[in-house]
C-alpha cells in the first residue's frame, strides 16, 4: 500500500521495510499535491509524495488508480510540487485519475492518465435506493479556513437560505462527516430562531451514512466525500464547490450545473438549483445512478487487469 501505518516499534518497523511488494498502489482522494511542510507553526499539504516513494523501493510494480491531482486556483500551472511528481509518475505501469481537470494537469506535465472516476463511486447503491420524504432537506458544511471572509459570507448566506427554507415548511438536517464540521453547523444553528435541527455524526461508516441521506428529497454539501457519498444513495445533490477537485468531480460526472463556487453562493443561486433539484429529481438519481456504474465497470476491469498483470 502506498500510506504506511504508524508503528511504534521500530525492529517491526524496519522488518516491514524489508519486505518486497509485487505491487504498491496509490489510490483514491487527492493525494497528488504538495509535500507537507512547516511553516511557523502551521502545516500546508500532505505526506504522500515521500510515502510513496519510500514504497516504491520495495515493489516490482506501481500503478496510481482514480488519483485525484490539486489545482492551483488560477488554473493549470506546472507548480514546483508538481514538477517533483513527474518522474515517479512516468515510472508508474498505469496512471488513472478521478477526473477530466486532473487528467488535463497530469497531460501538461507530459504523464498520460486514464479517467475512472473517484474510486468511492464504487460504492453505488442499487437503483430506487433513494427513498426520499417530502421536503426534507439534508446539509452538509465545513470551515473555509482559506478565507475568514469567504467563511463568514457563505456560513451566513446558507443561515439565511435554510431559515427561509424552514419558513416554507422544510425540515432540514444536518450531517457532520468530521468533527470540525460541527463549527460551522453550529454557527448556522445559531441563527434559525430557535430551530432545533438534527444532527448527524457519521465520520468513517458509510452504511450509516446511506441510511441517513437515502431519505433526503435534496442534499446541498460542501465536502467532496460528503457530496460522492449522497450520490451513491441516489440523492439529488449540489456542489457547494471549496477547492477545484470539486469542480474535477462535477464534470467527471456530468453534474456541472449542479455545482456552485462556494464565494458566489446566495439565496438565488441557491433557490434555482433547489428548483432544478425538485422539478427532476428522479431523472438526476437515474443519471447518476447510470453514471456512476459506469465507472464501477471500468474501476473493476481495470483493477482486475493489473491483479492480473502485476501480482
Amino acid at each position: 500500500l502506498a500510506y504506511k501505518p504508524k508503528i511504534s516499534n521500530k525492529f517491526l518497523s524496519c522488518e516491514m521495510d524489508k519486505k518486497k511488494f509485487d505491487l504498491t498502489i496509490l489510490g483514491g482522494g487527492t493525494l497528488i499535491c504538495e509535500e507537507l511542510k512547516f511553516r511557523g507553526n502551521k502545516r500546508t499539504g500532505v505526506p504522500f509524495k515521500n510515502e510513496f516513494e519510500c514504497s516504491m523501493k520495495s515493489s516490482k510494480n506501481i500503478v496510481v488508480f482514480g488519483t485525484g491531482v490539486d489545482e492551483h486556483e488560477k488554473g493549470v500551472l506546472v507548480d514546483n510540487w508538481l514538477i517533483e511528481w513527474k518522474e515517479i509518475l512516468q515510472r508508474a505501469k498505469y496512471v488513472s485519475c478521478r477526473g477530466p481537470r486532473s487528467k488535463k494537469i497530469l497531460n501538461h506535465i507530459g504523464v498520460t492518465a486514464e479517467i475512472i472516476g473517484d474510486p468511492a463511486l464504487s460504492l453505488i447503491k442499487p437503483l430506487k435506493y433513494w427513498k426520499p420524504e417530502k421536503k426534507l432537506m439534508g446539509i452538509n458544511v465545513r470551515p473555509y479556513g482559506y478565507d475568514l471572509g469567504v467563511e463568514k459570507q457563505y456560513l451566513e448566506t446558507m443561515q439565511e437560505f435554510i431559515l427561509n427554507k424552514i419558513n416554507e415548511g422544510w425540515a432540514v438536517e444536518f450531517i457532520a462527516v468530521s468533527e470540525m464540521d460541527l463549527q460551522s453547523i453550529g454557527v448556522i444553528i445559531a441563527g434559525l430562531q430557535g430551530y432545533s435541527p438534527i444532527v448527524h455524526k457519521v465520520y468513517n461508516n458509510q452504511e450509516e451514512y446511506f441510511t441517513i441521506v437515502r431519505r433526503y428529497q435534496v442534499f446541498f454539501g460542501v465536502r467532496l466525500h460528503a457530496v460522492i457519498l449522497s450520490m451513491c444513495a441516489g440523492v439529488p445533490t449540489v456542489m457547494i464547490n471549496y477547492r477545484r477537485k470539486c469542480d474535477d468531480f462535477s464534470e467527471s460526472v456530468l453534474m456541472e450545473y449542479l455545482n456552485v463556487r462556494i464565494e458566489e453562493i446566495d439565496c438565488i443561486k441557491l433557490d434555482k438549483l433547489l428548483d432544478i433539484m425538485l422539478e427532476d429529481g428522479e431523472s438526476i438519481s437515474k443519471n447518476i445512478w447510470t453514471t456512476f456504474n459506469k465507472y464501477k465497470e471500468l474501476q473493476t476491469l481495470r483493477a482486475k487487469e493489473l491483479l492480473e498483470n502485476y501480482s
